[in-house]
């Protein structure tokens, strides 16, 4: 069985690539809060399930693993979504306050993430 590797170092299941895009949500996304905050959300690498991504707010960074599932990254109190890996949602859910907002990818001029088919799954 091929596995999907994007030149980022991500490691994707076929299936998931080929149902969900899992390799849409890599890279940068852009947006901002109703009360002008801007925020980013940078997708550095996927592993199976498991995204090391950075996700900067109000003035401070926070880096660690996420939860892929599908073509959505949870981390924390924080999940994107994209179908086109061009514009999608964030949303920051805490307790019953919940809010969300649109977002961007912006454009990556250092780092090619295609996707291309390479080796077998261990």
């Amino acid at each position: 069985m091929a596995i999907t590797v994007a030149s980022s170092g991500s490691f994707i299941l076929p299936a998931n690539e080929r149902v969900y895009k899992t390799s849409n949500l890599l890279g940068e996304w852009q947006g901002t809060w109703n009360d002008k905050q801007t925020f980013s959300f940078k997708v550095l690498s996927i592993k199976n399930n498991q995204a090391k991504i950075e996700y900067t707010h109000d003035g401070r960074k926070e880096a660690g693993n996420a939860i892929v599932d599908k073509n959505t990254i949870t981390f924390g109190n924080v999940t994107i979504i994209t179908r086109n890996g061009a514009n999608g949602v964030i949303q920051f859910k805490l307790g019953t306050f919940e809010k969300h907002t649109t977002i961007l990818k912006t454009e990556d001029t250092t780092e090619d993430t295609t996707a291309i088919t390479t080796g077998k799954y261990a």
